[in-house]
C-alpha cells in the first residue's frame, strides 16, 4: 500500500486548494489537517509546492495540476468525502501485483466507498448519488497513473 501513498497525497492536497472564485482572494492554501484555517491571503499555484525538478517531463506536470484542481473541483468535496477519498485511494489494488491479503484490501477500499456513497446520499439524495460517486471515481486511474509516473522519475 505504500505504493497508493502518492494518490493519497494528491487528494489530500487538492483539498488544501479554493476552487471557489467568491473565496479566490482569501486564501488558496490552507492548513493540512485544518481545512478550515487558512494561511496568508496570497493566491499560491501548484507549482510553487514543489522545489526542484520532481516530475518526469511536462506531460507529469500538466497531469497533476489538472487532476488536484479536478478533484478540488468534484461536486460537494469536502472534509469528510476528502478523508473517504484518500483511503478509497489507499486501497486501491488495481495493477498492483503480489499483495498478500488482496481480497482484505479490496474489502476495506469498498467499505470506504459505500461510506462515500453513504455520504453523498445525505446531501444529493439517493437518485444522484451513484452519479456524483462516478465522478470520485473516476479519479482512481489517474491517481494510478500518476504513481506510476512519479515512481518512474525516482528511479
Amino acid at each position: 500500500l505504500t505504493h497508493n501513498l502518492e494518490a493519497l497525497s494528491i487528494v489530500r492536497l487538492a483539498a488544501c486548494f479554493d476552487q471557489n472564485q467568491a473565496r479566490a482572494n482569501i486564501s488558496q492554501l490552507k492548513e493540512f489537517g485544518r481545512p478550515d484555517v487558512s494561511i496568508g491571503q496570497d493566491k499560491i499555484e501548484i507549482g510553487q509546492i514543489f522545489r526542484g525538478q520532481w516530475a518526469a517531463d511536462q506531460k507529469h506536470v500538466d497531469l497533476y495540476c489538472q487532476t488536484v484542481n479536478g478533484v478540488g473541483k468534484l461536486p460537494f468535496f469536502d472534509v469528510q468525502t476528502c478523508l473517504l477519498l484518500q483511503l478509497v485511494a489507499l486501497f486501491d489494488t488495481f495493477g498492483l501485483e503480489n499483495l498478500e491479503n488482496v481480497r482484505f484490501i479490496e474489502n476495506q477500499q469498498i467499505i470506504f466507498v459505500e461510506m462515500i456513497l453513504s455520504y453523498l446520499r445525505t446531501k444529493v439524495g439517493a437518485g444522484r448519488s451513484n452519479t456524483v460517486l462516478e465522478k470520485y471515481l473516476n479519479y482512481l486511474p489517474k491517481l494510478r497513473i500518476l504513481c506510476e509516473m512519479i515512481t518512474k522519475a525516482t528511479i
